[in-house]
């Protein structure tokens, strides 16, 4: 019996062991991180905006106007765009 007891035992301190591995693992993830890291820049919020067109993304200009290839109206270029463009 006793020796059950003992092995029930260690096997509780192993599992809490493992849960407290875990637990401080999740909370030194989050360490280090202030909310100002996923906050833009005040040089990104400052970036002037760039006009492209949706049909000729290559086409980018600094303000609003018609793209000189199809003379569709430019608009605004996302960030997300900015991102695939130049990831490819």
């Amino acid at each position: 019996m006793k020796r059950n007891m003992r092995r029930a035992l260690k096997s509780l301190v192993v599992v809490a062991g493992i849960a407290a591995s875990f637990w401080l693992g999740a909370a030194m993830i989050g360490c280090g991180r202030s909310s100002t890291d996923t906050a833009p820049s005040a040089r990104e919020e400052k970036a002037p905006q760039v006009y492209t067109c949706a049909m000729h993304p290559q086409i980018r200009q600094a303000k609003p106007g018609k793209c000189p290839i199809c003379g569709m109206d430019l608009v605004p270029a996302t960030q997300k765009a900015e991102t695939n463009r130049t990831e490819r």
